[in-house]
């Protein structure tokens, strides 16, 4: 995709960007953080800003001093580098140099932010749920994972934030894969809708792989699935164990269900989205319809690891 200069244009203010049949308008202050945003998410800058309808807005606001989190808005925890607050169907999150507000209910989010550099990664996970959200919303299944395509056949990897979803599509690309989905599953009709949200590289992956720390974009490492990938799928488990050796092993798909939704349950009720479980359910029915599930369990050999994938692909 060439570059889109639209985002850059002094006079605008505003852009879209486009992820499978959902339109997103960010609001903007041409800034580096707009730059750094047009880097990461070039493959989903429209390449006409054309006015019209959109599913989600993000309004991305430097200022010099950060407004207050809502009035009696209720303090959850604390994590790394912010505070979460929460009213109604807004989720605050309150940083030494940022403030986001994420309306689930609007399909709105607003990023007050005084440091562009610290602030990115925040923005990618708004527009994240944005798009999630906006996404169910319309009659599509989620799942927090990444997939690939190996001759035809569609592979989901699964699992909770650090077990190795990552490392397992960065070994699915060097054996010849095409990238799909590098952070969430969306999924309708036509399939899983090819979605970049530039993959996040960290802990011991930079050393195992030799590539660099930080976002880094699919096409960096393998080729690109360009169109919606329609099942049967495939869906692996991945989880890291204590052992040198690897193994993989069939999963029922009661058991299969249970965890993804086990899964969904944990990362909504996290991010304050509303539970639907039965709505969820007959998705998931509709969207697992003929697949067949495995368990990757990844000890420290590197060359076993991709040896059991390999095998797993060919026994597809």
């Amino acid at each position: 995709m060439g570059t889109n200069y639209a985002i850059r244009n002094p006079a605008r203010d505003h852009t879209y960007l486009k992820f499978g049949t959902l339109r997103i308008y960010v609001q903007h202050a041409n800034d580096d953080l707009t730059r750094h945003l047009e880097r990461e998410m070039g493959r989903h800058l429209e390449a006409v800003d054309e006015a019209g309808t959109h599913d989600a807005k993000i309004s991305l606001i430097p200022c010099k001093h950060l407004p207050a989190p809502p009035s009696k808005a209720e303090f959850v925890r604390s994590e790394t580098d912010a505070d979460v607050f929460k009213k109604d169907s807004i989720r605050c999150l309150v940083g030494a140099s940022y403030l986001v507000m994420h309306d689930s209910a609007s399909h709105e989010a607003t990023v007050y932010y005084r440091d562009c550099n610290e602030v990115y990664h925040r923005v990618r996970s708004s527009l994240k749920w944005l798009v999630i959200g906006a996404a169910e919303c319309s009659g599509q299944f989620y799942l927090h994972a990444g997939a690939c395509v190996w001759k035809e056949r569609t592979i989901i990897f699964c699992g909770d934030s650090g077990a190795g979803k990552t490392s397992s599509l960065i070994r699915s690309a060097r054996l010849g894969a095409r990238l799909l989905v590098d952070d969430m599953v969306l999924a309708d009709h036509d399939g899983i809708h090819p979605i970049y949200l530039g993959m996040n590289i960290r802990g011991d992956s930079p050393k195992r792989f030799s590539i660099p720390e930080g976002s880094l974009q699919m096409d960096v490492i393998g080729s690109i699935a360009l169109q919606p990938q329609p099942g049967p799928y495939s869906i692996v488990f991945v989880r890291a164990w204590r052992n040198d050796s690897s193994i993989k092993r069939s999963v029922g798909s009661g058991r299969a269900v249970l965890q993804l939704w086990k899964m969904y349950e944990k990362e909504s009720s996290y991010n304050a989205a509303p539970q639907r479980r039965a709505v969820w359910l007959s998705r998931a029915k509709q969207f697992l319809r003929g697949a067949v599930f495995y368990e990757l369990l990844m000890g420290a050999n590197e060359q076993q690891i991709v040896a059991q994938l390999r095998e797993l692909f060919e026994g597809l």
